[in-house]
């Protein structure tokens, strides 16, 4: 059983220049009133290596248990593991650079949104891999679907309390101003799902409560057959198979 109380982060910063971002890391924890009883590694990268582009193409932050959560930079790794061989990290969260690595707003809201996802997996484990088996499988369940990475529930929750975050450590002005700028970009770039990422961040109410329980099973009833068949390590025959 996750215990309710918080570790405190570990950040690494690859470069000194990069350590400017601390403070700013520090502000965003402080809007985080439980964290999970878990040892996070947060590293932040000056580069991202072009082998990793080529496997992911270009991305702005990643969450991952440490335990079977992918290949990551030599650099990276050598902070998975203690002198004594031992794990260090359960989980991490790795921030290369980009724009939003460089732009206050832009950071705020990225860090708070990866940060939310470690809640979601430390609290609600089932929970969490259900929604990652929705984002990875929803097309393979319902090829016509028009549903977008950002309507799978952990990523809604986590995009309200993103902006939450924000707007609490960078002011509502500087927020908007932001999303604004997000959206006439990917309007005048013709990145239609950029365009519509942003908009749908516009429109979330921060005081809005959202219930991603309910949300994921409502997911997991529509996909039930499709859930089942897969070797998920999940019961979704139970009627709370979250529990």
């Amino acid at each position: 059983m996750v215990v309710h109380h918080k570790i405190a982060p570990h950040f690494e910063f690859k470069s000194r220049e990069l350590e400017r971002i601390r403070p700013l890391c520090d502000r965003i924890l402080q809007q985080f009133d439980k964290l999970p009883a878990l040892r996070l590694l947060c590293y932040f990268d000056d580069e991202i290596p072009d082998w990793m582009l080529r496997v992911h193409g270009e991305f702005q932050i990643a969450h991952t248990p440490i335990i079977g959560g992918g290949t990551w930079p030599p650099y990276v790794k050598k902070y998975f593991f203690d002198l004594h061989g031992e794990r260090a990290y359960d989980n991490l969260i790795y921030v290369p650079t980009s724009n939003y690595l460089h732009g206050e707003v832009s950071f705020v809201i990225i860090l708070a949104h990866a940060l939310q996802h470690f809640v979601q997996w430390g609290f609600s484990r089932k929970i969490y891999k259900a929604n990652s088996i929705l984002f990875n499988k929803l097309r393979l369940f319902e090829p016509t679907t028009n549903a977008k990475p950002w309507d799978i529930p952990f990523n809604r929750e986590a995009m309200i309390v993103a902006k939450k975050v924000a707007i609490a450590v960078c002011g509502e002005k500087a927020v908007a101003e932001f999303v604004e700028a997000q959206i006439a970009d990917g309007r005048n770039s013709k990145n239609t799902s950029k365009e519509q990422q942003w908009l749908c961040f516009r429109e979330i109410t921060i005081s809005t409560s959202y219930d991603s329980c309910k949300e994921t099973d409502r997911l997991v009833q529509k996909y039930k057959q499709q859930l089942l068949a897969l070797k998920s390590g999940i019961d979704f025959s139970k009627p709370k198979w979250w529990i």
